[in-house]
């Protein structure tokens, strides 16, 4: 009797498994693209919420969650066979990177269900990462603004200011009273560096031209900037510390400026271009990233005033923040607007050049590099993007672009702020606060105790965030010599 209950039991069970192999029982279903890329978009909204509610572990987990919603797609997208190199948004205008020729209209894929579907959850999960990363940011900016390093900036800025300006005051004094011809080289140099403060940052008209210098009237408007600083002569001293190499005290000095005391449209782009190239300087791409982007193109800043140049220049300093981040095909968009902006853009090749290198194109890349280098007309710029490209030829490995060195893109941003002052009165004003710069820079970093000048206009004295506030095990960062300790 038990042998044929064994044998019944035994047919059940083959049957069972017939059947359920033709229903499909058992197998994992895959979820649709579309339910895959409504999951991402799910996860970037949570990314979002979480670095809103400043929950970084939270906003990574999100990140986390959308990527491997994307690498899920990918891996049916390979399958079925079609385009996985999606973009999004097509672009009118880019350049042959063989012929360096400005064309127009760049093919979009074919727009299949699958392929559709991964273009915007690709999109999502890139929007996720930087959620999380601006969550990151965010808390380490507040660490280094309220770290140790900053404190000590703080207790001594006003009087390394006020005594910088008044040392300024007296040299202005003593060019009225003897005449600035007659000053030793030293003292003439810091007259003229206080007209010159005078006349960017003061907001009057105490100095009418060169060489018409009201030297009494200067005088006394620095005494009185000595007391009250104007918000465009603070955006000044941020400049000066920065082309001193200082960006950690930059950032500290832009702290002090209240946003919504700037209202001058120029002084708007201004203030929010330097604090973008400040945060890049420290290590902040994706918050240096959003203060480009709250002057770009889509922006309420945004006039037509900026001239094309300008308008090009914002762009390449999202191109640079999407180079940095890995975004290659934003980075394209970016590339494409800068180049419609301004078709004769002689940085395009560069631009070019550097798309390249981030694609691992590096024969091509040092080609566009060697071209710009033999025609950029800086000779410090030529040499040092010849020598990468140089290197990018003779040496193995996988190297950087070159706008992810933040000394790099500051010398960048000075040379194309130079091209394009001429037809842009943003540009111009942004590159008088530099021209201006450096002379006053010097003489407020000679007050800071234990800092001084860098040894060059480019050199910074650190880049890391982590040097500026509290390590994390609890050991506090160096401050400045002899600045009072907290």
């Amino acid at each position: 009797m038990r042998p044929t209950n064994t044998r019944r039991l035994t047919t059940m069970v083959v049957v069972l498994a017939l059947v359920c192999s033709m229903c499909g029982c058992g197998r994992h279903e895959e979820p649709a693209a579309t339910e895959l890329r409504d999951q991402t978009i799910e996860a970037r909204d949570a990314a979002k919420a979480a670095m809103e509610a400043d929950d970084l572990p939270a906003a990574q987990r999100a990140a986390a969650e959308a990527e491997r919603h994307v690498a899920v797609l990918r891996e049916q997208v390979a399958r079925e066979g079609r385009d996985t190199q999606i973009h999004v948004v097509s672009v009118e205008a880019g350049m042959d990177p063989d012929t360096h020729e400005v064309k127009s209209s760049v093919v979009k894929t074919e727009d299949t269900t699958s392929g559709s579907a991964l273009a915007e959850a690709e999109e999502a999960a890139l929007d996720a990462k930087a959620y999380a990363e601006l969550t990151e940011e965010r808390r380490d900016l507040d660490r280094q603004i309220n770290g140790l390093k900053l404190r000590a900036y703080r207790s001594v800025r006003g009087v390394a200011l006020k005594g910088t300006l008044k040392a300024m005051a007296f040299a202005a004094r003593q060019a009225d009273r003897v005449g600035v011809d007659k000053l030793p080289e030293a003292v003439q140099r810091r007259a003229h560096a206080a007209a010159e403060f005078v006349r960017r940052y003061a907001g009057d008209k105490v100095v009418d031209a060169p060489g018409e210098v009201d030297w009494a009237a200067t005088a006394d408007r620095l005494d009185a900037m000595a007391e009250a600083m104007p918000p465009r002569a603070t955006m000044g001293v941020a400049t000066s510390l920065m082309v001193g190499g200082q960006f950690s005290f930059a950032l500290g000095e832009l702290e002090t400026l209240d946003p919504a005391t700037i209202i001058e449209p120029d002084d708007v782009v201004a203030y929010h271009t330097l604090r973008g190239v400040v945060l890049r300087m420290n290590g902040y791409p994706r918050l240096a990233h959003e203060e480009f982007n709250t002057v770009g193109v889509d922006s309420e800043a945004f006039t037509e005033d900026y001239g094309p140049k300008m308008q090009a220049g914002i762009h390449m300093l999202l191109f640079a923040s999407h180079i940095q981040n890995g975004e290659l095909i934003r980075a394209d968009r970016e590339l494409a607007r800068a180049t419609r902006a301004w078709p004769n853009n002689p940085m395009t090749v560069f631009l070019t050049g550097e798309k390249l290198t981030a694609e691992g194109e590096y024969e091509k890349a040092a080609t566009s590099l060697e071209e710009y280098a033999a025609k950029v007309g800086n000779e410090r710029l030529a040499k040092r993007i010849a020598e990468h490209a140089r290197k990018m030829r003779d040496e193995k490995g996988e190297p950087n672009p070159l706008l992810t060195d933040p000394k790099f893109l500051l010398e960048m941003t000075r040379h194309f702020l130079a091209e394009a002052a001429a037809d842009s009165p943003a540009a111009a004003k942004a590159q008088q606060m530099l021209d201006s710069a450096t002379d006053f820079g010097r003489g407020l970093l000679e007050k800071l105790p234990g800092v001084g000048p860098a040894d060059d206009d480019t050199k910074p004295a650190d880049e890391s965030p982590a040097n500026d506030a509290d390590t994390p095990d609890g050991a506090p960062a160096q401050t400045p010599a002899d600045a009072p300790k907290s």
